[in-house]
């Protein structure tokens, strides 16, 4: 929902790595199997894609990649657990609408004016220059790491304490 104040659009990407990676790590600290990213990579494609079909292949592939990542570490090594949280975030970029924005600007400015007004796209455009195309990314990852470190120091605080990890 933050997403439609244009001013907040370009950050969501990386405020989602931060704050939202506790039920990542939940899932994948509790069922340890391979697979359990990847299919909520592509539940999460698969619900956003029914609006952005491009959601549907970076869910599935960036999914695939966290569980690549975590089960090196048997899905308990903190050391692998963090960048496959960042792993999984950067599927906001690769199969949102961010890297349409990047690769054809036209069409995507374009579709923000139909749905949001013409001046939320030019803000939009505005705040998402061409050389965030590299930043964007690299900072959705270290987000997406940084929110499994603050994940996983809550869950050794609260959930390990209650049982649940």
């Amino acid at each position: 929902m933050i997403s439609y104040i244009p001013a907040v659009y370009p950050f969501c990407g990386l405020l989602y790595g931060l704050f939202c990676q506790i039920p990542v790590l939940l899932l994948a600290t509790k069922v340890r199997h391979f697979g359990a990213l990847t299919l909520l990579g592509t539940l999460c494609g698969l619900v956003s894609g029914l609006s952005l079909p491009t959601m549907i292949p970076g869910g599935i592939i960036c999914g695939l990649l966290a569980d690549l990542i975590a089960h090196r570490g048997a899905y308990r090594n903190k050391t692998t657990l963090m960048p496959a949280a960042g792993m999984l975030n950067l599927m906001w970029f690769f199969g949102g609408s961010y890297i349409l924005v990047y690769v054809n600007r036209p069409s995507a400015i374009d579709t923000f004016a139909s749905g949001y007004g013409r001046a939320y796209a030019e803000t939009v455009s505005a705040l998402l220059p061409t050389w965030t195309a590299v930043a964007m990314p690299i900072g959705m990852f270290l987000a997406g790491c940084a929110g499994a470190w603050l994940a996983l120091r809550m869950m050794s605080k609260h959930f390990e304490r209650a049982g649940l990890v």
